[in-house]
């Protein structure tokens, strides 16, 4: 089973939430560290568009591909997120 983190990095609530920190580490390293200890996961990867994730994903060692500006917006849908992933 393949393990999709959306992190985008035009979240309008929290700037840049996915690489603030919860305790030592960011929040995406936390829900990836999560994702390593589910059995039934086999690959987990970061679609994103911003720099300072794609930093954080290398950082914490997390697969992760570049997302699409088009795909970034608020009005994108997940569903074309995972699409455009899987091709």
């Amino acid at each position: 089973m393949l393990a999709i983190i959306p992190a985008r990095g035009g979240s309008k609530g929290i700037k840049l939430k996915n690489i603030q920190k919860i305790g030592k580490n960011s929040l995406i390293s936390n829900i990836f560290k999560r994702l390593k200890q589910t059995k039934s996961i086999q690959k987990i990867v970061c679609s994103t568009d911003n720099k300072k994730i794609i930093k954080e994903c290398i950082n914490s060692k997390i697969p992760y591909l570049k997302r699409k500006k088009k795909l970034s917006t608020d009005k994108a849908d997940i569903n074309d997120v995972i699409y455009d992933l899987l091709l």
